[in-house]
């Protein structure tokens, strides 16, 4: 009678995690050997395809053995989004691709419309949930040692996005390059064709709602 008890305690204290997704953080060498799958910590993506060309020394390749993969919330069919190592908030997340490229994800066609979908989820959370506002901007330029695009999301005070832009307007000209506003409603692969030189794109939150500004550095 005292175990039955106990049983209906324990279910009632856990009645409000019905609907909650766990994610584990790195399982032990013991764990992983015992399964089959030495050194594949995090969670298990084994069921999941992922493209074969993956680079296996690339962080955000979900097939690589360096993708860490503690950091990753969620995996949706084109990408993924995951916490990022150094965040400027406790908020602060990514919108990774899960196939490797360097080209733009808000210019890939088969990429955008779910990147899209995704940052619209991660803007309503902040303003819902943080009560904040979503900074947003890509940085798509290749690097000496090549690149796997993604998104910065970044929640931050309500009402603040005048402040960021004033400031990111004054860092862009000290830096030596011009953000243009985009005063068009189109996305960013309707607008052009070719993006291939690299770009630098910017989403200033307006506050309330999914209003924003849009800014674009086209490099090249």
């Amino acid at each position: 009678q005292t175990l039955a008890k106990e049983e209906t305690e324990i279910k009632a204290d856990a009645s409000n995690l019905n609907g909650v997704t766990l994610y584990w953080a790195k399982g032990s060498q013991k764990s992983a050997e015992s399964n089959g799958k030495s050194g594949n910590y995090g969670l298990n993506f084994n069921n999941r395809h992922f493209p074969p060309d993956a680079r296996t020394d690339c962080w955000f390749c979900l097939a690589s053995p360096t993708c860490e993969k503690h950091l990753i919330v969620t995996v949706f069919d084109e990408c993924y989004v995951a916490m990022p190592k150094g965040a400027v908030n406790e908020f602060h997340s990514l919108i990774v691709p899960v196939e490797h490229g360097g080209d733009g994800a808000f210019v890939t066609k088969k990429l955008a419309p779910e990147m899209e979908t995704v940052k619209s989820k991660l803007r309503t959370h902040a303003r819902t949930a943080l009560q904040k506002d979503l900074f947003v901007f890509e940085r798509c330029i290749q690097t000496k040692g090549g690149y796997h695009t993604h998104v910065q999301c970044i929640p931050v005070e309500a009402g603040s996005g005048p402040t960021i832009q004033s400031k990111m307007l004054e860092m862009s000209v000290r830096s030596g390059f011009q953000l243009r506003e985009i005063t068009s409603e189109l996305s960013l692969n309707a607008l052009e064709e070719d993006w291939s030189a690299g770009y630098f794109y910017v989403e200033i939150p307006l506050g309330g709602g999914d209003e924003y500004r849009r800014f674009i550095y086209r490099a090249g």
